[in-house]
This record gives C-alpha cells, structure tokens and sequence, in this order.
C-alpha cells in the first residue's frame, strides 16, 4: 500500500514513487480520497465501491462519476460527445418546395441521419429531444427570395426559441444564400421542435432550395 514519506512529502509503494499518470493498478485500500480511473466498452454496470470513483466508457467516449454506492444508477454522466445531425433529404432533381412571403414556413425534416446518444426522434416535420442542453446549428437554403431568415420553434410550448440573422438571396440575379442559425438551450422534458424560414418575397416551386 503506498505511505505518506513525510520527510520527501511523496506518496510511495515500497520506497518507489508511485507514477501518477496511471494509477488503475491500486487497490481497494489504497489512497482512499484518491479518485481512482477505470475504463471499459459502454456504460457503467456494477454498483460503484466508492464516491468519486471516474469510469471512462472508452466506445462512446462518455465520462461518469460514481455520486454514491447504492447501485449502478449511481454514475453519473458529468461529459460527452452525442451528436444528431438531421436533413431533408430529397432525390436529385426535385425542388426543395414553394416560398410565400409573409408567413413563418415549417421546413421538411424527414431524416436523422446521425443521433450518437439515441436522444431524438422525428415525425411530421417535427424532431423530438430528450431533456439536456443543445446546441443547435442550423442552415436552410433559398433561391431568390430576398431578405429571409429561419427560427428555432417550440411545437410542445407554441414558442420561438430563437430566431437566427437574416439573410440575403437576390430576388433579381441568380441567388441562392442559405439562412443560419446558431443557439443553446436546455429543456427540462421531451420537447418537440421544428425548422421555420420566413422570406421577403415569394418564390414558387423553388423558393425553399433546388
């Protein structure tokens, strides 16, 4: 077991100074106030032996750390890395659809095609998250509507969430300038949220991106 050398002030195994840059290898009655690291492929499963034990889960690049000594529901997820990434995807050739002006228009969703944690589903033009904090960053192509911009809708509350810069897309000359959208937010509950784009001046068939 290692030993407080008080005269070096170093902690020591058998009068050799421990290397602390992996330490894995110590024992249940080593250090107790150490936080001991331990890894493996997906979540936690065991009950941890002690708080403040940290699990790497080395597949999904999740950190957890044990907050008591109960059960398995005792980690808790303090980092992470998900990812959702979701398009509308069309075949080549077809227009992304029509753009009136004066009107919040609900933008087709109709793909997930990334979702690393498994935190969103999507329905109607509608995606659904789990509750956490986000960050959005979305963009939505245009093709000759003037000035426009897109927003952030709350379907479960009937609220804007944010609303993003405008945008330019020539109405006279060939212009096709996406609209973006930038936020953070953190939900509380399942919530469902749409895609919306606003646009100056109508555009039939194409106004939406082709």
């Amino acid at each position: 077991m290692p030993v407080y050398d008080g005269e070096g002030k170093m902690l020591t195994g058998s009068g050799v100074a421990p290397d602390h840059g992996n330490l894995n290898g110590l024992d249940g009655d080593d250090h107790p106030q150490y936080p001991l690291i331990s890894s493996g492929a997906g979540a936690p499963s065991s009950t941890p032996s002690r708080v403040g034990l940290i699990y790497v889960d080395t597949t999904n690049y999740k950190v957890y750390i044990a907050t008591g000594t109960s059960s398995s529901a005792d980690w808790t997820l303090v980092s992470y890395n998900d990812y959702i990434l979701i398009q509308d995807q069309k075949t080549a050739g077809t227009d992304a659809g029509g753009a009136s002006s004066g009107s919040w228009i609900t933008r087709d969703l109709n793909t997930i095609v990334t979702d690393t944690g498994g935190h969103c589903s999507l329905s109607s033009n509608q995606f659904t998250l789990a509750k956490g904090t986000y960050i959005v960053n979305a963009n939505a192509p245009s093709y000759r509507v003037g000035v426009h911009r897109i927003q952030l809708y709350n379907a479960t509350t009937t609220t804007v969430i944010h609303t993003g810069q405008n945008s330019l897309s020539h109405n006279t000359y060939v212009g096709a300038a996406p609209a973006l959208l930038t936020y953070t937010f953190t939900i509380t509950s399942s919530t469902a949220f749409e895609l919306r784009h606003r646009v100056q001046t109508t555009q039939n068939t194409n106004g939406l991106g082709f």
